[in-house]
């Protein structure tokens, strides 16, 4: 078969690289390859590892720069990239398969980890970087009150739809030090048939210490966003086979906020994504079930129940979402539902008040649903009662200003 020049060379080429291989001090080194800029998944491929040399001076690199050759010369590496060996991380600095039909990229060590609360959902992103050796910027700034020191440092990171979502001004910690991220560089696109650079390089500054700081995991911030889950209703007991929904209310720092969460059951219940659930265990068994708020499985919450062959009726009001506060120009909208033995009921629910004067609020019933709005601000609890006549429950609720 007839074959192009530059085919047939790329073939011998190969064939040469395949049969010398082993034979090699260089390809000795067990080294993991990102599947995809982002992922966490890492595979086994076969790179030759050689020095790096700068160019301009014909001098080696320090150890943390390596030059990277695949075996495979038919296998393409993105800037970014990142590499795993025994002890360390590597990210994908620059690239050559555009003048070279040798395979190889140079990589550097990753130093450091980046790490930061994601708002939407209070988890810690993680991010191995490369952080530059220099420190500049050694002159300390001054004003009138104080003398805040300054430094500079510049981070090597891969760019995926998490260090995207970094914005000037946002502060990290290394070693127990805060910086933060003066200007980041985005437009190093490998060529024009991509939509985003996935290398990125960012200039930090030095940063005051804050109080939310956490210094010794290194995370900035750490307390700003905290979330919790409670689950309504709080079912104990149930006979088998027993059908019922599951309602979860999530707060952050205290306020409720509107996030997806996700349901999962042990053997003895199958609960769906909108938490309705069946018991299928027998008498003596536990059926439990799980919250887990989505993006964050660290924001948990659990219920547990018993399966029993008989129960007697429990009568319980449920308030969705649960609350202890109102902010005023901020009217809270919620359900007030009469819940027997854990499943939802009809009846009507009345409500009372005491403790505050209508001056200081409004509250507009329709049907199940209730608004309650701040007119006037005070330091006191406004009491609200609900009644469905064979059960009540009462609430403190503060009225809070806007800010």
């Amino acid at each position: 078969m007839l074959v192009t020049p530059h085919n047939h060379h790329m073939n011998q080429l190969q064939a040469l690289i395949n049969n010398r291989w082993d034979n090699s001090t260089q390809t000795s080194q067990a080294i993991y390859q990102q599947d995809n800029i982002g992922d966490s998944n890492y595979s086994l491929v076969d790179i030759s590892v050689d020095t790096a040399i700068d160019i301009g001076t014909g001098f080696k690199k320090g150890d943390d720069f390596k030059v990277f050759s695949y075996r495979d010369l038919s296998i393409e590496a993105p800037l970014g990239l990142m590499y795993k060996t025994e002890n360390d991380y590597w990210i994908c600095i620059n690239i050559n398969g555009f003048e070279s039909i040798v395979n190889a990229v140079e990589v550097r060590r990753c130093n450091n980890v980046m790490k930061w609360i994601d708002p939407a959902t209070g988890h810690v992103n993680e991010q191995r970087c490369a952080i530059d050796y220099e420190l500049s910027s050694p002159q300390p700034s001054k004003d009138k009150d104080v003398v805040v020191a300054s430094g500079h440092i510049f981070v090597i990171v891969q760019g995926n739809d998490i260090t995207r979502s970094i914005r000037k001004n946002q502060r990290f910690i290394f070693n127990g030090q805060p910086y933060k991220v003066g200007a980041y560089q985005t437009m190093l696109e490998k060529n024009m048939n991509v939509d985003y650079s996935t290398l990125l390089y960012i200039d930090m500054y030095l940063d005051t210490i804050q109080p939310s700081d956490d210094l010794v995991n290194n995370i900035a911030n750490a307390t700003d966003y905290t979330y919790t889950i409670t689950i309504q209703p709080d079912v104990t007991q149930q006979v088998n086979e027993f059908v019922g929904q599951m309602s979860a209310t999530v707060e952050c720092n205290g306020e409720v906020v509107d996030r997806n969460v996700l349901w999962s059951g042990n053997d003895y219940v199958n609960i769906e994504s909108d938490g309705t659930y069946v018991l299928s265990g027998s008498n003596g068994d536990i059926a439990v079930i799980t919250c887990v708020l989505d993006g964050n499985e660290s924001v948990t919450a659990q219920c547990s129940i018993d399966i029993v062959d008989a129960i007697q009726d429990i009568y319980d009001i449920i308030i969705d979402p649960s609350f202890d506060e109102v902010r005023q120009k901020q009217p809270m909208t919620f359900t007030v539902y009469l819940y027997q033995n854990g499943v939802r009921q009809d009846d009507d629910v009345t409500w009372g008040y005491s403790g505050l004067s209508t001056d200081y609020f409004t509250l507009i019933q329709e049907g199940h649903t209730f608004t309650l709005s701040v007119l006037k601000l005070t330091n006191d609890p406004l009491t609200l009662t609900f009644d469905a006549g064979v059960a009540t429950k009462t609430i403190d609720v503060m009225l809070k200003p806007l800010f």
